[in-house]
């Protein structure tokens, strides 16, 4: 069954708030049908978890620095959130796991002419 172009629009919505698109489209039928799809936003709400990670950042000098790295990552599809400071020299990143990765985000920071790595444990120490 192909969805209507009104179900379109809610897959679309759907999905910017991180859900999948195989359970946008089961919702946006369930709702179409008039039915309340609680077990497929059950499923979505579970999915949909934001992830936190805090990377080290060298190369940041100023306000201006940060501001880069957040846009940078705002383009990035499943980045909820993103703080950069640059005093700390660290980049806080919310994220959808199962929309982005981790490498990803590095290597968009690391895109900006600013060095992200991994981080080596819980504590990091950044610069």
């Amino acid at each position: 069954m192909e969805p209507s172009s009104n179900q379109a629009a809610r897959v679309a919505s759907f999905r910017k708030v991180g859900f999948s698109a195989a359970l946008c489209l089961a919702a946006a039928m369930a709702v179409g049908a008039g039915a309340l799809p609680v077990p497929v936003f059950a499923a979505a709400a579970a999915q949909a978890q934001p992830e936190k990670i805090v990377l080290p950042v060298r190369g940041m000098t100023c306000g201006a620095c940060s501001g880069i790295i957040r846009d940078e990552l705002r383009k990035l599809p499943g980045v909820v959130t993103v703080e950069a400071d640059y005093e700390k020299g660290t980049a806080t990143v919310t994220y959808r796991k199962d929309q982005v990765t981790v490498e990803q985000i590095v290597a968009a920071i690391n895109k900006t002419g600013f060095k992200a790595s991994m981080p080596q444990s819980p504590d990091v120490s950044p610069r």
